[in-house]
């Protein structure tokens, strides 16, 4: 196990509601849910991810609720290509795909407390995949400026891999003139 090169300084609630819908109970039941993420990086170092997790409009249980998570964090640039071992241009993705899931664990796991004493009893989210096209990544800055200032890498970082040069495509090699 190793440390992570991804420091939360704090997270906090500015939204959370849950009402009963029904006096039935959700025991054992993992209700589906609508993720919305974003992750909005800053020159200065300090980043902002915002997780929104709410019920679907499925009907789907006896419940409602909502609860957005925001979370101030910084990377470690060395540590975090170590880590990851993806291209310069991917460390953005991957970084905020990462601080997205850490989110969504904290408010799932507070959803969870505070429905513990409701009629219907602790409300449990279902378990998901969030995946890079499922956060939305902003900035003021440009990505050429994200790559080279947050991460310390640059755009054609891309063409090399751990080892040196990748290896040209097939069929995309030049050819020498005779």
């Amino acid at each position: 196990m190793k440390s992570s090169p991804l420091l939360l300084k704090w997270v906090v609630y500015p939204l959370a509601s849950y009402e009963t819908l029904t006096n039935e109970s959700t025991a054992g039941d993992a209700l589906p849910t609508k993720l919305t993420a974003e992750v909005r990086y800053s020159l200065e170092g300090e980043h902002v991810a915002i997780v929104r997790l709410e019920t679907t409009d499925d009907k789907v249980g006896n419940c409602k609720f909502s609860v957005e998570a925001v979370g101030a964090f910084s990377v470690d640039a060395e540590r975090v290509k170590e880590t990851y071992k993806v291209p310069a241009p991917a460390l953005p993705v991957t970084v905020a795909v990462n601080i997205a899931r850490i989110l969504y664990s904290s408010a799932r796991e507070l959803i969870s407390t505070f429905t513990a004493r409701s009629p219907t009893g602790s409300v449990f989210i279902e378990s998901v995949l969030i995946e890079p096209g499922d956060v939305k990544i902003a900035s003021d800055a440009s990505p050429q400026e994200i790559i080279n200032i947050v991460f310390g890498g640059r755009l054609d970082d891309a063409m090399t891999g751990p080892d040196g040069p990748k290896p040209a495509k097939p069929g995309t090699e030049k050819r020498k003139r005779a």
